[in-house]
């Protein structure tokens, strides 16, 4: 069987919070709460056409990738969501990128959940290594 590919890596939030499991949870916990929203509002901006709100959408999702060990496609994809939505145009495009980034994301949001899971497990006392 077939070893599923990951989509987060957890070093840099793990570095940043000297792998505190509490502030650990906190950032996952923020990022799985507001991730959706913004995805929601990309989606309403592609809808409505409207190109400021799918533009700061995707560029409020950018960093959080970069925290959640997820940037490397999904970081491509806001910038050319961002880029696409300045230019106002090509929303079959924009579409496709959004849904691309949508699935992404919802690997990433299984793999958080387990991570959280654990690190509430670690919360007891003992630390990460």
């Amino acid at each position: 069987m077939k070893e599923q590919e990951k989509h987060i890596d957890l070093s840099y939030l793990r570095q940043h919070t000297n792998s505190n499991p509490l502030l650990m949870s906190e950032m996952i916990d923020i990022y799985l709460e507001q991730t959706p929203l913004l995805i929601n509002a990309m989606k309403k901006g592609l809808a409505q056409m409207d190109w400021h709100l799918l533009h700061a959408a995707a560029h409020k999702l950018k960093p959080s990738f970069r925290i959640m060990g997820m940037q490397n496609d999904n970081e491509a994809i806001a910038n050319k969501i961002q880029e696409l939505a300045a230019a106002q145009q090509s929303s079959d495009i924009i579409a496709e990128l959004v849904v691309s980034l949508e699935k992404i994301c919802s690997s990433g949001f299984i793999e958080l959940g387990q991570e959280l899971n654990t690190l509430k497990k670690l919360q007891t006392g003992k630390t990460i290594k």
